[in-house]
């Protein structure tokens, strides 16, 4: 397998299986991550960006982050996605929040990209800042995010995001970028 890489980078692929099904591909790495013992994971990093990865796909990557072949991973890039969205285009944040509470839940993730994310709105961002910057048992919280791109963020995302640094002593870096933020939730940031 692959347990002494450091760093994978999937991005640009359908991760389709042999049967051409869209997630079966991703199935069987879990699969994979799921049966590596805790003490052989060396992964720190795993980029899935540009992936045409939909909503029920958050399920299989929440699934991943609580094996133990994720146990060392500090930076999950998911960007250029459509994880809040059904293969069909409509808005789907039940992965989104699954997602959010598996990032939570992972003590060493201290990096998350989830930047140009088609359907993903301010209730995502927020479940999502909300749970990567409460302090994991074990661990130390997420200390970047990406969430810059997504359309359909703006000030309720910004002002969640400025509590937060409030609040949590890990984030440092936040990407907001291409947000068209209304200049009181900039104020916000300050």
């Amino acid at each position: 397998g692959f347990t002494h890489l450091r760093w994978l980078d999937l991005s640009g692929n359908l991760l389709l299986g042999a049967d051409g099904m869209r997630n079966t591909g991703l199935a069987a790495l879990t699969q994979a991550l799921e049966g590596a013992p805790a003490h052989t994971a060396h992964l720190e990093k795993l980029c899935l960006g540009r992936n045409a990865l939909h909503e029920a796909a958050c399920a299989f990557v929440a699934q991943m982050l609580d094996a133990p072949g994720l146990a060392a991973l500090r930076a999950l890039d998911l960007s250029d996605n459509y994880l809040g969205q059904d293969a069909a285009g409509r808005a789907a944040p039940s992965g989104l929040v699954a997602l959010a509470a598996a990032c939570g839940r992972h003590y060493s993730l201290t990096g998350l990209d989830l930047s140009r994310n088609g359907g993903f709105d301010d209730a995502a961002a927020v479940a999502i800042v909300d749970r990567c910057t409460e302090k994991p048992i074990g661990g130390g919280g997420i200390q970047r995010i990406r969430l810059g791109g997504n359309p359909l963020c703006g000030a309720r995302t910004a002002r969640r995001l400025a509590r937060a640094c409030e609040l949590s002593r890990t984030l440092l870096d936040a990407d907001l970028c291409d947000l068209d933020l209304p200049r009181p939730a900039l104020y916000d940031l300050c």
